[in-house]
């Protein structure tokens, strides 16, 4: 049905005429006579009758009265709405990212409820079909990978990969290992898909290192249990569970780390919230972990902690 019709048998009826009605809508009468004529013949209903020279409405007319000034109504405001859309309202942002990113990252930023952190709806999505996910129902994609350049994106903060090990191993009382002792144990590692996996790939083979490998594991929890449990160094990102030491992992260019994004879609209706998420993520990382983190820093562990390669 065209609202044009409905808005104008509600300007007849509150004009109490045509002529008036038409004056208010800035049309001529013979065309508001045309709408009214169009509008009864759609729906089937006679609106208004001749009464001494004047239009009455009719009782089917007083009936569909308060529905159409509903309906009207809901127009104007889904139309308000929609240019807070375009001007970048969002009510809760759609975010994809990998499982192990969701616990680590994504969780405790919600928990921590940074107060100009709009609502989040948090899906886990497969690391290789994660930027895919902004092409459909996702605002937002985290994950540890450069999205594709058709994106617009940005590095939210560049994490410590560490080695997870008991307490009363022989590398905790250290603070941190260097890359050239982590290979003299056995490694604890997610498979070859995984970005922990390729950023240690990538170390060792640029320092001519090669490692061993007590088993692959798709599950960071579980690499970190088989650690607690005495078969080997695990390697991964967040949290230590389970009583395990975090060691940063010194490489020749300092602390190996693994850099964290977010993606969105060139065209999304509201990129300057997006842009803020980020910039809220960033905050809370750097936060959580220090400034050392951020993705503009020259990567140094904390001093205390700092050790060389030699």
């Amino acid at each position: 049905m065209d609202l044009r019709l409905l808005r104008c048998f509600v300007a007849v009826a509150d004009a109490g005429s045509v002529t008036a009605a038409a004056q208010e809508l800035y049309v001529s009468q013979p065309t508001l006579s045309r709408q009214l004529h169009r509008l009864e013949r759609e729906i089937g209903l006679v609106l208004f009758r001749p009464l001494d020279g004047r239009l009455v409405i009719t009782s089917a007319g007083r009936e569909l009265l308060p529905r159409a000034r509903t309906l009207l109504a809901g127009a104007a405001a889904v139309r308000a709405f929609a240019r807070e859309i375009a001007a970048g309202a969002i009510g809760a942002v759609h975010v994809a990212a990998p499982t192990a990113i969701l616990h680590d990252v994504l969780a405790p930023l919600i928990a921590a409820a940074p107060p100009n952190l709009p609502p989040l709806t948090v899906r886990p999505m497969d690391t290789e079909k994660l930027y895919d996910a902004v092409d459909g129902d996702a605002d937002l994609a985290v994950g540890a990978h450069a999205p594709p350049a058709h994106l617009s994106a940005r590095v939210l903060a560049r994490l410590p990969v560490r080695a997870y090990v008991p307490a009363n191993h022989g590398l905790a009382i250290n603070g941190s290992v260097t890359l050239t002792e982590l290979i003299d144990h056995d490694l604890l590692l997610p498979d070859r898909q995984h970005h922990i996996r390729q950023v240690l790939d990538v170390a060792t083979a640029e320092a001519g290192l090669v490692y061993r490998t007590a088993g692959g594991f798709e599950s960071a929890p579980v690499a970190l249990a088989n650690a607690a449990a005495g078969r080997g160094v695990a390697v991964a990102s967040g949290d230590p569970a389970f009583g395990l030491v975090p060691l940063p992992i010194i490489t020749a260019q300092g602390p190996m780390m693994e850099p964290l994004f977010a993606a969105w879609r060139v065209d999304h209706h509201a990129p300057s919230t997006l842009a803020g998420l980020a910039g809220e993520l960033t905050a809370y990382l750097i936060d959580r972990h220090g400034p050392w983190v951020a993705p503009e820093t020259r990567h140094s562990v904390p001093a205390l902690r700092t050790r060389s390669l030699h």
